[in-house]
C-alpha cells in the first residue's frame, strides 16, 4: 500500500513545507518497501509532474475552484474519498 502525501497549495504554488512532507514521506514509503503518492486539491499552475523529483511516484489532482481556497472539513473528506479511491485507505 503506498503512502499519499497531501500536498499544500496556494494561488496556484505548492508551498515549501509540502515539498519537504514530500521528501520525508518518500523516504519513508522507501524503508517500508513501498511507494509515495501526492495529492493537490484545488488549481495549481505548478509542474506538478516535477513533483517526481521529491521521490513520489504518482500526483493525483481534484482541480475545482471551489478548491482554491481552504476549508478544512471538504478537504479532509477529500483526502478521504482519495485515499480510498485510489486503495490507498485502511
Amino acid at each position: 500500500m503506498s503512502i499519499l502525501i497531501y500536498i499544500d497549495q496556494a494561488e496556484g504554488h505548492v508551498k515549501k513545507a509540502s515539498l519537504e512532507a514530500l521528501s520525508y514521506g518518500a523516504a519513508l514509503a522507501s524503508q517500508m518497501g513501498t511507494t509515495a503518492e501526492g495529492l493537490v486539491l484545488g488549481a495549481s499552475r505548478e509542474d506538478l509532474a516535477s513533483l517526481g523529483a521529491y521521490g513520489v511516484k504518482k500526483v493525483h489532482q481534484v482541480a475545482a475552484a471551489t478548491l482554491d481556497h481552504m476549508d478544512a472539513q471538504v478537504n479532509a473528506q477529500l483526502v478521504a474519498d482519495a485515499a480510498t479511491a485510489l486503495g490507498l485507505a485502511a
